[in-house]
């Protein structure tokens, strides 16, 4: 029987553990999409979730191959959203951890650094430039600037929140990246 749970998540982590602790209730991810986890019953924790953001598309040449390599070592693909790849071992094939070393990890987190940067930088560059519009407008009287202040606002809201939830990777890369200098 199929479960069908709608919810938004913007900690990977967190959602990796919302997804293993459903494996473990006896739930296995089905499919994914926009916020759409479809599920289906299995033996409580027959598997085992981690959650990706590939370099490119996952249909990319570059990516196809990599998860072509994943499930030769029994690593499913279970969905794709975007970038993000959805992956899932069963439990009794050992543990599954997608990256063994410092710099593969610090690889992983600064992709995912660079994805929330790049999304609050785009967000707060539109914001100001709607404020800029609005300004020009109330000045000159060429125009109802208010459109143009709401949606700035809502821009530098939206970049805010991006710059926010970006936190913990940004934080995670600093450690990362700490422990490699150590090491090297």
């Amino acid at each position: 029987m199929k479960h069908v749970i709608w919810k938004l998540c913007w900690d990977y982590e967190k959602e990796e553990r919302w997804l293993n602790d459903m494996a473990a209730k006896g739930f296995a991810l089905y499919s994914y999409s926009w916020g759409r986890y479809v599920f289906e019953e299995c033996e409580p924790g027959e598997y085992v979730y981690r959650l990706e953001l590939l370099k490119d598309l996952p249909s990319k040449p570059e990516s196809m191959a990599y998860l072509g390599f994943l499930e030769e070592t029994g690593v499913a693909c279970v969905a794709t959203h975007l970038r993000w790849v959805y992956l899932r071992k069963r439990s009794a094939d050992g543990p599954f951890d997608l990256y063994t070393d410092t710099r593969s990890a610090l690889n992983h987190y600064q992709n995912i650094t660079n994805l929330w940067n790049v999304l609050a930088f785009f967000e707060i560059v539109a914001s100001v430039a709607n404020f800029g519009v609005g300004f020009y407008r109330l000045m000159s009287g060429t125009g109802e600037p208010l459109f143009n202040f709401l949606f700035g606002s809502l821009f530098l809201v939206l970049g805010c929140l991006f710059y926010y939830v970006g936190r913990s990777p940004r934080a995670k890369t600093r450690e990362l990246s700490a422990e490699q200098n150590i090491r090297e």
